[in-house]
């Protein structure tokens, strides 16, 4: 979207989500999304929510992690606050990258004021490479579902997969593209931290896709473990696109085209897809008491 002019990204971004949610409606028969989410299993949801909790947590320890790999030090009980605000910013504004670029700011002004010697540039490439680190594991765990729908399909992702990684072990450390690239592996790819990388973005992965599934439990929805593969971490791959807040409309439109395609109703899917959104948003919501606490926020990211 670089064509666009950036006071108009906002509306388009928000348009976008209105169009693919005003289609998600038409499709799934409108009324029938209500009609699913009637009845909601209050144990599979408060199940659901309650994952949300170590999700964080794991993904604050894989940032300090790659902060930590890269020569920099970040406390685990600021690393949890500011991941709390970063997810909770991510729901609500447009794009789905807000959370992160206010992770940087605050990451990066803290070690500046530190005089660490850090500042921006080192938050921004410790940010990003935890980020991509989580888009790397949700693609890998895409790749048994593909290949219960078609096996052509799982060897080109899995081709694709490979060849990123290829290109990210040989390229040598020269320029500011090799050297961001040197950078990566460093954080995530290096033997003495690649198991541990690999558990955790798993783990990560994993509970995203728990929590779909027990939001489709709370609506008596019973996924085999088959059909689960197929349809759910494709749908929370479609949420990568940072063009929606949290992934708004790109993953009911997601999922109810997969849903579709396995047989499944459409209301189903967009009424699943929903209540999912509705308990990240819920799972988010201490980041809204970590954020108004003021300046304090700010203070002691190294301890």
């Amino acid at each position: 979207m670089s064509g666009i002019p950036r006071h108009l990204l906002l509306p388009v971004k928000l348009a976008a989500m209105a169009v693919l949610l005003w289609l998600v409606w038409r499709i799934a028969g409108g009324t029938e999304i209500f009609h699913s989410m009637a009845g909601v299993e209050p144990l599979w949801l408060v199940l659901g929510l309650a994952v949300t909790a170590p999700q964080t947590l794991l993904s604050s320890i894989r940032w300090r992690l790659v902060v930590s790999r890269l020569g920099g030090r970040l406390a685990f009980g600021r690393a949890a606050a500011e991941y709390y605000i970063a997810i909770f910013l991510n729901q609500v504004l447009p794009g789905g990258v807000a959370g992160d670029v206010t992770r940087i700011a605050r990451h990066g002004g803290a070690m500046r004021r530190a005089e660490e010697g850090r500042g921006y540039g080192f938050a921004a490439q410790a940010v990003v490479y935890e980020r991509t680190a989580g888009q790397i594991a949700m693609t890998a765990l895409s790749i048994p579902g593909l290949a219960l729908w078609r096996v052509e399909a799982a060897w080109i992702a899995a081709g694709v997969l490979l060849a990123l990684l290829t290109i990210l072990l040989l390229t040598p450390p020269a320029g500011a593209v090799g050297r961001f690239i040197a950078g990566f592996k460093g954080a995530v790819l290096a033997p003495p931290v690649l198991v541990r990388q690999t558990v955790l973005s798993a783990s990560i992965a994993g509970s995203y896709v728990l929590v779909y599934w027990l939001c489709a439990r709370s609506l008596g929805v019973d996924l085999t473990a088959e059909t689960a593969l197929m349809i759910l971490p494709p749908a929370l791959l479609a949420m990568a696109v940072p063009l929606t807040p949290a992934g708004w409309g790109l993953r009911e439109a997601a999922s109810v085209g997969l849903w579709l395609a396995a047989g499944l109703p459409a209301s189903d899917a967009a009424a699943v897809s929903i209540l999912y959104g509705l308990v990240n948003l819920a799972g988010a919501l201490p980041g809204v008491v970590l954020l108004t606490a003021g300046r304090r926020g700010r203070r002691n990211f190294t301890g």
